[in-house]
């Protein structure tokens, strides 16, 4: 599905309107770091909760704007709330963001065989790349990093994000490649940012809270 982020909001049709001081919903570091290289007047806050959940809390005024996956609210026919999509030059997407994954126990062969009936190899390519950038970078969910691959005729070209938590850098680049090649370009991807400058950022976080990345 889309893998792009969206702004869903009563109180203004984009982002870009939102007033001064205005209060964003995200429990995403990616998603703040991003859009804090955006705007500096405007304060997010951590909301959780299931998705149906959270557009309840926005509409209760418990916040004016929240940022969600376009693909979350596709699935569950919650896109009439959507207000913008963001444009992915803009808002890298998460790693995998969009896609849909079954797991089966690896011992299981004949369930194995079966689901590569169903598997999409584009797709797969698209998210070996981005996992194997999101690895590199030794991060998970909580890293203010993005990875999107797009899959075409047997070639991939793979963009990634890493951006600073207050919103003061983001290092942005993209490679492409032989789809074949997927996990080695993911992995050359994280290691040009890392040489950008992007390894501070990541350093820095290391020290700040070094639960939130896994050791080399």
């Amino acid at each position: 599905d889309d893998p792009r982020d969206v702004f869903l909001s009563d109180k203004a049709d984009s982002f870009a309107s939102l007033k001064p001081g205005s209060t964003v919903a995200t429990s995403s570091r990616r998603r703040a770091a991003q859009l804090l290289a955006l705007r500096q007047d405007l304060r997010f806050v951590d909301m959780r909760g299931n998705i149906p959940t959270r557009v309840r809390k926005l509409q209760e005024g418990q916040c004016d704007a929240m940022i969600l996956a376009a693909a979350g609210l596709h699935r569950l026919g919650l896109q009439a709330h959507i207000k913008q999509y963001f444009e992915l030059d803009v808002m890298t997407p998460a790693a995998g963001q969009g896609a849909l994954a079954v797991e089966c126990r690896s011992k299981d062969k004949d369930i194995i065989e079966m689901l590569k009936n169903i598997e999409n190899p584009g797709t797969r390519f698209e998210i070996t790349a981005e996992r194997a950038f999101l690895d590199e970078l030794g991060g998970g969910c909580s890293v203010p990093a993005g990875a999107l691959c797009i899959y075409k005729d047997n070639q991939i070209t793979i963009t990634g994000t890493v951006a600073a938590l207050d919103g003061s850098a983001v290092f942005r680049a993209s490679v492409s490649g032989a789809a074949s090649d997927a996990h080695a370009l993911g992995k050359a991807l994280a290691n040009q940012l890392q040489e950008d400058g992007a390894e501070k950022i990541l350093e820095d976080l290391r020290q700040s809270t070094p639960n939130t990345v896994s050791p080399p």
